[in-house]
């Protein structure tokens, strides 16, 4: 009763091809990879121009879930065998943003730039939820861009310069190397 159908599925990940006759050679067998993709406008753009690309979010059901990790499995093991092209990080930055301060205006900060960098105490059980989803959602993305340097996969790492993830070690870690280059 008030039935709508089948929910409709995606492929998971969401998979862009190149136009015929626009497919670039050079490439064949090979894509880039869009992750934290939203709504995949980087992933639909590169197809247009000649490379099949792959784009990853959560939005796409727990297929596409980069926590789970069967999938990063999926995805690392796609990287190994030379099927990555590029790869796009786009990590969420919602409880990383400094747009959260201490104001009397507005929700209070969920984190700092020193001792509260990976959370501040005494948070509701809400803010804390949402620190340890950031928490866990920048070390994956670390892990992965580590894994891109070892096997020398380019990536790009969107995040806004005023985000408190660059102050991590994780990422201070791929600065030093040299891995990561971002304005201050």
């Amino acid at each position: 009763r008030g039935s709508r159908g089948p929910v409709p599925r995606y492929d998971v990940p969401r998979r862009f091809a190149a136009p015929p006759g626009c497919r670039l050679a050079a490439f064949e067998g090979r894509k880039v990879v869009e992750l934290f993709s939203g709504s995949a406008r980087l992933a639909r753009a590169v197809a247009r121009h000649g490379i099949d690309c792959e784009a990853w979010d959560i939005i796409d059901g727990p297929e596409a879930d980069l926590l789970v990790l069967r999938n990063r499995k999926r995805l690392l093991r796609d990287m190994r065998r030379g099927r990555v092209l590029f790869l796009w990080m786009g990590f969420p930055c919602t409880s990383w943003s400094m747009a959260r301060r201490l104001t009397h205006s507005g929700p209070g900060p969920l984190r700092d730039g020193g001792p509260g960098l990976w959370g501040l105490p005494d948070l509701s059980v809400k803010d804390q939820a949402k620190v340890e989803l950031g928490n866990r959602l920048l070390r994956v993305t670390a892990s992965l861009a580590r894994e891109a340097v070892r096997l020398r996969i380019p990536f790009v790492l969107e995040n806004p310069n005023s985000s408190r993830a660059w102050l991590t070690e994780p990422l201070l870690h791929l600065v030093r190397k040299g891995a990561i280059f971002y304005e201050a």
